[in-house]
């Protein structure tokens, strides 16, 4: 089948016309990817975040004269275990904690998607423990930032808990205010 001059020259401008719209999507997907390693980067920052906040916080709660005189509520005083519960806009914080001998208290963090209607058992988003090799959970990419936004709560609550705590985390937010004031 033999072309025409005019088809070919047709079919030239449709080749042309296609490449410079590749090459345009070409620089638009290059700035959607770019976009997308972005939005990668504050994700994985955020959920580093999580995991530093909830993890220092309970870290600074592990010595065992801190609660030798503490003034909380024992779930089971004979084995020195404690168990609360606290309520951000859309998590449930569940914290559980126990004396460890020598080596103080263990804790076990969960946030879940709080199942208001019982029909199934709460979703845990998030985990962590202070007990040896148990590894945190990793945040979905749906639960990252409504966890990271509501880490105030469960900051507020943790000082509620074990009033000690401001204390120590003064230096903490005094160091974070310096980095932040200082572009770090």
């Amino acid at each position: 089948m033999k072309l025409s001059a005019k088809n070919e020259v047709v079919y030239s401008q449709n080749l042309v016309g296609s490449r410079s719209s590749a090459l345009s999507s070409t620089r638009h997907s290059g700035g959607v990817l770019r976009l997308t390693r972005q939005i990668g980067r504050v994700i994985d920052r955020m959920r580093k975040e999580v995991e530093t906040v909830t993890r220092g916080i309970l870290g600074l709660l592990t010595k065992q004269e801190d609660f030798t005189n503490w003034e909380g509520t024992w779930f089971d005083p004979f084995c020195k275990a404690f168990d609360a519960v606290f309520y951000s806009p859309v998590y449930k914080w569940r914290l559980f904690g126990i004396m460890n001998g020598e080596e103080g208290m263990a804790w076990q963090l969960q946030c879940c998607l709080d199942n208001a209607m019982k029909e199934k058992a709460d979703l845990v988003v998030y985990y962590t423990s202070t007990r040896g090799a148990v590894d945190s959970v990793l945040l979905c990419l749906q639960d990252v930032q409504g966890v990271h936004s509501e880490l105030p709560v469960f900051i507020n609550e943790m000082v509620k808990q074990f009033p000690f705590l401001t204390k120590r985390l003064q230096p903490l937010l005094d160091a974070a205010d310096y980095a932040e004031k200082n572009g770090w």
